[in-house]
């Protein structure tokens, strides 16, 4: 074998040593998704709060240009289910 080939078969073999398996992946994802969880939780919460906030100064609850901007980041960051997620994510810190 060439020395070439050697290296590539070394490469090929450190990669795969190097990949998850399946469920170790899986567990991956289940913890971001338990982060993920939890930070919406918070957001909602400190939604919540900033609501009180304006009603207790008489301000709107809603600032619709707050809430574009948040939806534009939304869709430059993640593409167009970003905006989607922006939505939802409004809507849960309404309910």
């Amino acid at each position: 074998m060439s020395h070439n080939g050697a290296a590539a078969t070394r490469a090929s073999a450190e990669s795969a040593a190097a990949a998850p398996t399946p469920e170790e992946q899986q567990h991956l994802i289940a913890r971001l998704d338990d982060a993920i969880i939890r930070l919406i939780r918070q957001r909602n919460a400190e939604c919540a709060r900033l609501d009180r906030v304006r009603q207790s100064l008489g301000q709107p609850r809603v600032e619709l240009s707050r809430e574009n901007s948040m939806l534009q980041r939304y869709r430059d960051e993640l593409g167009a289910h970003g905006t989607d997620l922006g939505l939802l994510l409004l809507k849960m810190s309404r309910t």
